[in-house]
């Protein structure tokens, strides 16, 4: 059995001619992932920056160069998970 391609020649089914719609593209969705998780760090960068990284922010994680401060995405401030909630 053979199917049709290219004005009548018959090329053999395989399995790997054959794409199915439902396998996952793990490279894409990693892809994507990440840059959401960039995105996300990025977007609390800039708040932080925006503000004038005040001191209500709290301590910063980490500061990088001696100069620019790094802080984390919060979910509450009176949970106390400040280290969980660090992406």
């Amino acid at each position: 059995t053979g199917r049709m391609i290219n004005g009548g020649l018959k090329r053999p089914v395989t399995k790997e001619s054959t794409m199915s719609g439902s396998r996952i593209l793990w490279g894409q969705v990693s892809v994507v992932l990440l840059m959401i998780i960039i995105s996300w760090w990025m977007a609390t960068q800039w708040v932080a920056w925006k503000l004038g990284f005040l001191p209500q922010l709290g301590p910063p994680r980490i500061t990088l160069a001696h100069h620019w401060p790094v802080y984390c995405k919060h979910p509450t401030r009176t949970t106390g998970m400040r280290q969980a909630a660090c992406v």
